[in-house]
């Protein structure tokens, strides 16, 4: 039997991922309106581990539960098209890109454990992985972009209870109305970085690892997931921000005061978020949260 070809993998992984997307889209929404600071329940006393006195928030399945009890099931699943439109641009996007691009025989040398690949030749193997993949990566993100700031005002949607972004050519036409076609980029540059310095902190820290610690592929495997954890961990302020100026200053309440302060740039929007040590808002969800929110 034929192994399938990478295009018909390629397909088949969207397709495996859009439907994942679409079963966490209703923990996805409950993140995003956290990032944007929307906290309907108010908080309440309670103690960290160590028995210190702090103010709770509810955790994603809380959250979530309470934004389905209140507007009903149909309404956490608002915009699952366009976030999975947007995702399937950006992959097909990124393929595009990186397939064009030179591939390199090294990996299968360092895989086999061969002793003729130099510390140099890995060394360049890494840099020309990242080059690759930073460069799928920026296409990816700017041609999905205008989708993606589509999506996440459908999200935002809901705490305002607007319907103005509905569908995906409905939610760009709505988008082009509000904000022209500077709304298309609408927080580009924060994701940009996010992207960008997240692959360089990913593939700097498994190259120093898997060259002073252990060449075993095994653990190369171990090291690469866990330096992808860290490396999305460092950048997820960018994220915050990128998500709050797709919204900032729009024509849904989600965008203005007293839900958000209209900010002049992304710069803006960090100062004020670092100010109100908000920047990591959403970043803990799964147990517990606490409400550290400082208003100046």
């Amino acid at each position: 039997m034929d192994s399938p070809r990478p295009a018909d993998t390629f397909v088949m992984q969207i397709g495996l991922r859009s439907l994942a997307q679409f079963a966490f889209y209703p923990f996805e929404l409950g993140r995003t309106l956290i990032q944007l600071g929307y906290e309907p329940v108010a908080p309440w006393p309670g103690k960290t581990w160590s028995g210190q006195q702090k103010m709770m928030l509810p955790n994603i399945f809380q959250y979530v539960g309470y934004l389905k009890a209140r507007d009903g099931t149909n309404t956490i699943y608002r915009g699952v098209k366009v976030r999975i439109f947007e995702h399937v641009v950006g992959q097909v996007a990124y393929y595009m890109a990186t397939d064009s691009l030179p591939s390199s025989d090294i990996e299968s040398k360092i895989d086999e454990g061969k002793e003729e690949v130099t510390e140099e030749q890995r060394r360049k193997w890494y840099l020309d992985e990242f080059v690759k993949a930073a460069t799928g990566r920026t296409f990816a993100v700017i041609i999905s972009h205008p989708f993606h700031v589509c999506a996440v005002r459908c999200m935002a949607q809901f705490i305002g209870q607007e319907t103005k972004y509905v569908g995906i050519f409905g939610s760009l036409r709505e988008l082009y109305r509000e904000s022209g076609v500077s709304g298309f980029f609408s927080g580009l540059v924060p994701r940009l970085l996010a992207e960008v310095c997240q692959l360089a902190i990913w593939h700097s820290l498994t190259f120093a690892l898997t060259t002073y610690v252990s060449r075993e592929k095994e653990h190369r495997d171990i090291f690469s997931t866990a330096m992808g954890f860290v490396a999305s961990t460092c950048t997820y302020p960018l994220l915050v921000v990128s998500n709050c100026m797709c919204v900032s200053g729009s024509g849904i309440a989600a965008g203005n005061p007293p839900y958000m302060k209209v900010y002049s740039s992304w710069i803006d929007c960090w100062k004020n978020l670092s100010a109100e040590e908000q920047l990591w808002r959403g970043s803990s969800i799964l147990l517990w949260r606490y409400d550290t929110r400082r208003l100046k």
